[in-house]
C-alpha cells in the first residue's frame, strides 16, 4: 500500500520526501554531515547537516553534539 501511494504521489508530480528528519550516527561538531544521518525511505548517511528549516533532529542516547 506504502509504495501505490509513493506511486501516486510521483504520478501526481507532489514530491516526497521525508529528509527534514535527521539523527546522529555519532558525537561531533554539528555542522559536521559525518555525523548525521537522514530519514529517506531508510536512515542513510547525510550529504549535509541539518539546517533551520529541518523539522526533526533527534541526538541519539550516548551521542553529544557540539555547537558550532
Amino acid at each position: 500500500m506504502k509504495n501505490l501511494f509513493l506511486f501516486l504521489l510521483a504520478f501526481m508530480g507532489i514530491k516526497y520526501t521525508n529528509a527534514a528528519s535527521y539523527r546522529t550516527s555519532n558525537s561531533g561538531n554539528f555542522s559536521n554531515p559525518a555525523i548525521w544521518e537522514v530519514l529517506t525511505v531508510i536512515w542513510v548517511p547525510a550529504a549535509n547537516a541539518p539546517t533551520s528549516g529541518t523539522h526533526n533532529i533527534t541526538i541519539s542516547a550516548g551521542d553529544i553534539v557540539t555547537l558550532d
